[in-house]
């Protein structure tokens, strides 16, 4: 009986805190963006409210300021059938995040942070016929999630339910 707690200690343990010291520690940066109402009402239909969900991102620039910035999008789930009759849904957030800008010179959406420097997006001018068309590709270093937040009443504070989104970085 003895001999098991120490092969457990000389064997065991120290092949655990490898293990667990092997796995590197994760290195996304998760800011909060900003907050919707968790539901919508359509003005078309039953009119009963429906599930807010992010229907995607885009980053926007301004190239004279080197500014970026991130546009999200909301969608419910009757918007397609209800077109426009339903409403637009909740409107669309745009921010500004602090350390994200637009590099005229290597023609990309930075992130910089704490001393690094992640590629976001990169930027592209094509021109079709008469018209410049800039477009810009997600590299997947930078990405915007969401999650619904329930938060009980306390302090006379009453309970709310949103949905957050967040921006993160690997």
């Amino acid at each position: 009986m003895s001999s098991l707690p120490r092969f457990f200690t000389a064997r065991i343990l120290p092949l655990l805190l490898v293990t667990v010291w092997a796995v590197p520690a994760s290195a996304v940066t998760k800011t909060r963006i900003a907050s919707v109402g968790l539901e919508y009402k359509p003005t078309a239909g039953p009119q009963i409210p429906e599930p807010v969900f992010m229907r995607g991102f885009a980053f926007e620039i301004e190239r004279e300021t080197g500014q970026a910035r991130v546009v999200i999008d909301y969608t419910y789930p009757s918007q397609p059938a209800y077109g426009f009759d339903g409403g637009a849904g909740p409107a669309p957030t745009m921010a500004q995040i602090p350390g994200l800008r637009y590099d005229a010179g290597s023609r990309s959406i930075l992130y910089e942070d704490s001393g690094r420097s992640v590629v976001c997006a990169t930027v592209t001018d094509r021109k079709v016929f008469f018209w410049n068309r800039t477009a810009i590709v997600l590299t997947g270093a930078c990405r915007v999630s969401s999650e619904p937040i329930y938060r009980p009443a306390a302090w006379n504070v009453p309970q709310s339910r949103t949905l957050d989104t967040f921006f993160e970085v690997d």
